[in-house]
């Protein structure tokens, strides 16, 4: 067998005496160079001051300055912003929790209300029977929301009453 050198013929090894270690020097070896003697004999310059607030020689714009911060925020009315409330007649809104109410306890499996193209309120609701799969259908059309529910529950209590 040939004994063939892995570096190529035009590339010297380098020597490195027998047994010995070779390391580099560290940073605090190196020697330092003196600093040119313009550097350091120019005198050291003064400290900036830092002030995170405005001079105080105005006192009047300071006091100005106070009173704008402690300024109460005033907020518009609805009527300031053009914002005008319908005026609602009395009886003219549907009481929704009592509706709720009286529909729990007539065990209403669902109920619609549907404001009506020309005018008027339709209300709905779905009544259990006592076959599997049935419901009693409870309908009213009116002109006020709660005329419509107060018609449906009317009906809805008697339908209830005679099926007992």
């Amino acid at each position: 067998m040939v004994n063939q050198s892995v570096y190529p013929v035009n590339m010297a090894v380098p020597a490195y005496p027998q047994g010995q270690a070779v390391s580099r020097p560290t940073a605090w070896q190196i020697p330092q160079q003196p600093r040119s003697p313009t550097v350091a004999s120019q005198p050291a310059l003064p400290k900036p001051t830092v002030r995170a607030k405005g001079d105080d020689a105005d006192s009047s714009s300071k006091s100005a300055i106070a009173e704008n911060r402690f300024s109460m925020l005033a907020m518009p009315s609805p009527e300031q912003l053009g914002i005008v409330q319908r005026q609602s007649k009395p009886g003219d809104g549907a009481d929704w929790t009592q509706t709720r109410r009286r529909l729990e306890r007539l065990g209403a499996i669902s109920f619609q209300m549907e404001k009506m193209d020309r005018g008027g309120f339709r209300f709905l609701c779905l009544l259990p029977t006592g076959k599997p799969g049935c419901t009693h259908r409870v309908e009213a059309v009116a002109a006020s929301e709660a005329e419509a529910i107060r018609m449906v529950l009317l009906e809805s209590e008697d339908w209830a009453l005679r099926r007992q």
